[in-house]
């Protein structure tokens, strides 16, 4: 090994390993064959890598954590206590994995599954588990959050805030109401750039199977979407909606909270929706009608104006 490393005595690695200069290594760390560690690499107590890993400069474990074969951590990548990381996973630079909450409480350690993208400079915040496969874009936020295998969720987006989750008193004053849900993007989920999904109240915020959700969508708290919805860009769904399987709510769109939208219902570009939409139906306009009503209004308009 090169000098100007501290090393404890109780580090074990396997063959080929290949280390630079201004590393720490601390106790009962172990690492496979054929690892590359670049320069100011800090190993905390009991971080376990597998083999063919390379560790780019400045990368920090907090210790406590399981890396499998083939990971790739790149440069000033945190990987907090007790995370641990999948065979075949890619780390990009300055990623930021959290294990305490807001307050301090120890929440545990995220899992990010074999095969799985972090883009350069997201978060990952405590006790997130995502699946096998999926990406998460740079520059995105990722708490309270369990993603299933197969998702995408692209640049800058937010998932699992906390919303709007006031309370007016008596008083007058807004005081904030305990949540406690997270968010389930189902497999094979498509998260557009600039998307936010807010964390449930009560339960959780459900995107289902196969869903696309456009770039700058809003979703509000304990919505639940069906499975390969297409809901588009600039959408906002407010809290406690129902969207039923293979619904299409268009860009611009706006609904109502509480409101149920069914079963292969279509919710036309611009639209503002107060009220439930059966399934199968198609309904326009700001306020939303059925869309044969919204024909007879302009028809009717279009003969009071002749």
């Amino acid at each position: 090994m090169k000098h100007l490393n501290i090393i404890h005595p109780s580090f074990k690695h396997g063959s080929n390993f290949q280390i630079g200069e201004f590393n720490h290594v601390f106790e009962d760390c172990e690492v496979g064959d054929d690892v590359k560690m670049r320069s100011y690499v800090e190993l905390r107590p009991q971080t376990l890598i597998g083999n063919g890993c390379y560790l780019d400069s400045g990368v920090k474990s907090s210790g406590y954590n399981l890396i499998g074969n083939n990971v790739t951590l790149r440069y000033g990548a945190i990987i907090a206590r007790e995370v641990t990381i999948e065979d075949d996973a890619f780390v990009s630079p300055n990623v930021m994995t959290v294990y305490l909450s807001h307050v301090g409480d120890k929440l545990g350690g995220t899992v990010i599954g074999r095969g799985v993208f972090i883009g350069t400079n997201a978060i990952l915040g405590a006790s997130v588990k995502i699946g096998q496969e999926s990406v998460i874009g740079m520059l995105s936020v990722v708490e309270h959050c369990v993603v299933e295998e197969g998702c995408m969720v692209r640049a800058n987006v937010t998932i699992g805030s906390r919303g709007q989750s006031v309370k007016r008193q008596d008083d007058g004053s807004l005081k904030g109401v305990k949540v406690r849900g997270g968010v389930l993007l189902r497999r094979g989920c498509d998260v557009g750039a600039g998307v936010v999904i807010n964390r449930g109240i009560e339960g959780n915020t459900v995107i289902g199977e196969g869903t696309s959700i456009g770039p700058f969508s809003d979703i509000g708290h304990d919505v639940e979407i069906g499975k390969h919805c297409i809901i588009g860009a600039g959408t906002v769904i407010s809290g406690y909606t129902e969207i039923g399987d293979y619904s299409r709510v268009s860009p611009g769109s706006t609904t109502k909270n509480r409101v149920k939208v069914g079963r292969n219902a279509t919710v036309a570009i611009g639209s503002l929706v107060m009220k439930d939409v059966d399934a199968f139906q198609t309904v326009v306009g700001r306020p939303a009608v059925d869309i044969d009503e919204f024909r007879r209004h302009r028809n009717c308009l279009k003969k009071l104006l002749k």
